[in-house]
């Protein structure tokens, strides 16, 4: 889906919306994200699951909302397509479990 919206973001009434600008500015984070993933260096290759790039993800999540306040309607992209992407780094509740 993320490759579908780079090719989307090519077409200039795509990119004029305010979904296509803030999806312009999260796609130049992946690429930051992209980058910060070689820094780390040893066997992670991908900021997507791997717990030596918990902070990458974080930080992309932290990019993700700045994005949604000066873009209001990228939160659906985000929503649906981008947080998808990333690991669920939360720890699992118990709440509510009874023994």
């Amino acid at each position: 889906m993320i490759a579908e919206l780079r090719v989307a973001v090519t077409d200039p009434e795509i990119a004029a919306t305010d979904a296509g600008k803030g999806t312009i500015l999260y796609l130049s984070a992946l690429v930051m994200a992209d980058e910060m993933v070689v820094q780390l260096g040893g066997s992670v290759r991908h900021y997507q699951q791997a717990k030596a790039a918990e902070h990458i993800r974080d930080w992309l999540r932290s990019v993700a909302e700045q994005i949604k306040v000066i873009h209001p309607d990228f939160a659906r992209v985000w929503l649906m397509t981008f947080e998808r992407e990333l690991a669920d780094d939360e720890p699992p509740s118990l709440e509510g479990l009874s023994a």
